[in-house]
Parts: C-alpha cells; sequence; structure tokens
C-alpha cells in the first residue's frame, strides 16, 4: 500500500520548502562554516602539540607522522583525515599514498576563533561547545590517553548529544520531514491495518521525538531499537506514555532473525545517521532489507558531504572508522548521495531518493539528506532454500484473504 519513494519525495516538496526558508535555518549554515574553520584551528593545536614537523617542500605519511607523534593505530584514519583537512586549506597536497607539504602552517588561532563564534552567536549553540569539547583533548585522543566517550558523554550525560539531535535547526528540519513520511504512510494505511514501524539505532531519540507524537496509537506499533540496553532502557522510560511504542536490543551488524526478529515484519524501516558507522554496508542493507516487508520502505538520514565538526567529535569514535567494505578507497565513511542510491539498488532496492533533491538545499541541512529506498515486492529470507517446482499453482481462497496473501 506504500507509494514509489519518488513520488512520496515530490508531494512532501512544498512543506519542506517552507521549512528549508526559516532565518534560523540559515544561521546554523553560517555556524556551520566557522565551525568548520574551528576545527582547523584544534587540528593545528593538536599536531603542534604531538610535535609534528611540516618543512615545506617534504614528503610525510600516515604512518610515518604517527609514529614521529605517538598516535595509537587505532586512530590513524583520523588522522589522515586531519591531514586531509590541512589539504583542503592548501597547507599540503596529496601525492601517491602521502602527502607534500606545500606551505608552512600558521600558528594555531583557537582562542580567537572561538571567541568570535561566541561573540556572533552566544554561548547557546551546542556545537561550537561540542567542537571545543573534544578539541581541547584531541592530541590526548589521539596518543589514547584520553576517553572520547567522555569527551560526548560526559558522566554518561546524554545531554549534548541530545539537543544537537533535537534542537539544532537542521535537526528539527530533517526529524519534521521524516514525520511527515511516516505521517503519510499511516493516511495510506488500508482499513484495520496497522503500520508496523522498527528505528534502527535509535540512539537518544532525536528522530524517535519528532516522529511519536503525531501518530495514532491505534494505528502504529513503533519499535525503538538500539545496539545499546541503556539507550533502550533510557527510551523505555521516556516514551512510556506512548502505547504505540515497543523496545528491543538490535545489532544490525548482525541477522535480524537470530536476535528474535521476525523477517518481513515491519512496514517502515528508519535509521538516521547509523548505518555509515557499521562495517560493512552491503551486509547491514541486506540486514535491514529482511525486516521489511515486500514494498516497505527503508528510510534513511545520513551526511553525505565529509564534515570536519563531525570527524573531531563523534570521529574520535571507533565506530565512526570501522569500516571495512568498498569504503577502504575513499578512506571515509560518509557515501555521497548518488553512491547511496547506486548501493541500494545494487542491493534489492527500488526507486531510492534524496529528500531534498537539490544539492544547494542539502547544504543548508549541514550536507544531511533523507535517503529513501522501497523492498521489492518479493523478498525472500532465504533463498537458497526457497524453491517452487514450475509449473501453474492452484490457490484455494476462502472469505479470510489467506488464499489472496498467499497468491500475491
Amino acid at each position: 500500500f506504500l507509494k514509489a519513494p519518488g513520488k512520496v519525495a515530490s508531494a512532501l516538496r512544498p512543506a519542506l520548502d517552507r521549512r528549508l526558508s526559516s532565518p534560523d535555518l540559515r544561521t546554523q549554515s553560517n555556524l556551520v562554516v566557522e565551525v568548520e574553520r574551528l576545527c582547523v584551528e584544534y587540528v593545528l593545536q593538536a599536531l603542534s602539540e604531538l610535535g609534528a614537523e611540516f618543512v615545506v617542500g617534504c614528503r610525510l605519511t600516515v604512518a610515518e607522522l604517527a609514529e614521529q607523534c605517538g598516535v595509537h593505530v587505532r586512530h590513524h584514519r583520523l588522522l589522515g583525515r586531519m591531514l586531509g583537512m590541512l589539504a583542503e586549506e592548501g597547507l599540503l597536497e596529496a601525492v601517491d599514498d602521502g602527502w607534500l607539504v606545500r606551505r608552512k602552517p600558521h600558528k594555531p588561532r583557537v582562542d580567537p576563533c572561538l571567541s568570535g563564534i561566541r561573540r556572533k552567536y552566544g554561548d547557546e549553540p551546542v556545537l561550537p561547545a561540542l567542537a571545543a569539547q573534544c578539541g581541547r583533548q584531541l592530541a590526548r585522543v589521539l596518543r589514547n590517553e584520553c576517553d572520547p566517550l567522555q569527551l560526548l558523554f560526559p558522566q554518561d550525560s546524554t545531554t549534548s548529544a541530545e539537543r544537537l539531535y533535537r534542537d539544532a535547526p537542521a535537526s528539527r528540519v530533517l526529524g519534521q520531514t521524516i514525520a511527515d513520511l511516516i505521517g503519510k504512510a499511516v493516511r495510506q494505511l488500508p482499513p484495520g491495518r496497522p503500520l508496523r514501524v522498527l528505528e534502527i539505532g535509535a540512539g537518544t531519540g532525536g528522530t524517535t521525538s519528532f516522529i511519536i507524537p503525531s501518530l495514532p496509537a491505534d494505528q502504529v506499533v513503533y519499535t525503538f531499537t538500539d545496539v545499546s540496553a541503556l539507550f533502550v532502557s533510557a527510551a523505555r522510560k521516556a516514551y512510556d506514555g506512548y502505547g504505540l511504542m515497543e523496545y528491543a536490543v538490535l545489532d544490525i551488524t548482525r541477522e535480524p532473525a537470530e536476535q528474535g526478529f521476525e523477517s518481513q515484519a515491519y512496514d517502515v524501516v528508519i535509521a538516521a545517521n547509523v548505518l555509515h558507522a557499521t562495517p560493512d554496508l552491503k551486509r547491514t542493507l541486506a540486514n535491514a532489507k529482511s525486516l521489511l516487508a515486500p514494498h516497505g520502505w527503508l528510510v534513511l538520514q545520513e551526511g553525505t558531504v565529509p564534515r570536519r565538526w563531525l570527524d573531531l567529535t563523534f570521529g574520535l569514535l571507533d565506530g565512526w572508522w570501522a569500516f571495512a567494505d568498498e569504503r577502504v578507497q575513499s578512506s571515509y565513511p560518509l557515501l555521497s548521495r548518488d553512491r547511496w542510491a547506486t548501493l541500494l539498488s545494487a542491493c534489492g532496492f527500488e526507486g531510492p531518493a534524496a529528500i531534498p533533491a537539490k544539492d544547494a538545499d542539502a547544504s543548508l541541512l549541514d550536507h544531511q539528506s533523507i535517503i529513501l529506498a522501497q523492498a521489492p515486492s518479493f523478498v525472500a529470507s532465504q533463498p537458497d532454500r526457497l524453491a517452487a517446482p514450475d509449473g501453474v499453482w492452484m490457490v484455494m481462497s476462502d472469505r479470510s484473504g489467506v488464499g489472496r496473501r498467499v497468491a500475491t
């Protein structure tokens, strides 16, 4: 009963256009540009603290610099990304398997840069605060002397992450758009048919909080899942008043059926900023597809362009760089919108569509996009065991409708 992704994306366009015209969104977009500059200063400060030497005309590699500065092997990919940031600023140039020093880095200007942001935007925005919280300890993280989890979640507090995923204007626009998608699915429901929704890696509930308030409890069953039992337990308390909720622990890198989830049991599967943090996207997407009923929707929210502030915050965690698939060639976990479309099609999904459809609009959302795709009309959960003899089959039908469903 769910319509094709392209038609749904077009139908949502007017509401999205209204949200994209918000002055708050434009302000946040400008703030992100300045935080991106701040991140370069934190990179220069960390490398200076580690004793890195940059001699104009000399070549260096990540392995050599890591050995020189005592960078732990778990952070070599992060170090490579840091050098990539310096290349974006014209200080380095990528050559073969290393980097050529083009200009001597300037002395880090962290304090003036951060003070300028605070004068312009005040102390309220969580993004520069989180970048500063992590950036100050970047050198110690690289040497494995500081636990990045405590920087992102001090005393196990999720306050900063919650504010980032719920309060930022871009997060609100994306969350409200996903809520519109689910609302549209509810309105397409056949009589007496509940909408079955599962959210993967729901975490602090940033996306969940936008979706469930407007959903009718008698028409929707919403399953909140995360790999962390702590997040699932916190969600159980936070959303206790909603009669439509169910809760479960799910590791999407493993087959859901092995974890007690029924195959093809959900009409919509949502994953906001989570699938990129898995080692093998094809395997992950196969697991997600196994949860979807025929023609069900996969709704992804993903960053599609490298962002420095992400690399120096959540990129301090091992999961950000855990990929072991074809992304190794690009050395970066995030995929462009075109690459998502290609990958989804290769994994058997149909009609992938991006929201917003224009790159210029996506830039206002800090290059975050909603990627919508549809499961095929028939999904074989165990294709190796599923074989039927050729020929004509007669299906006996009765008033209960079982026969019609068998034929389908």
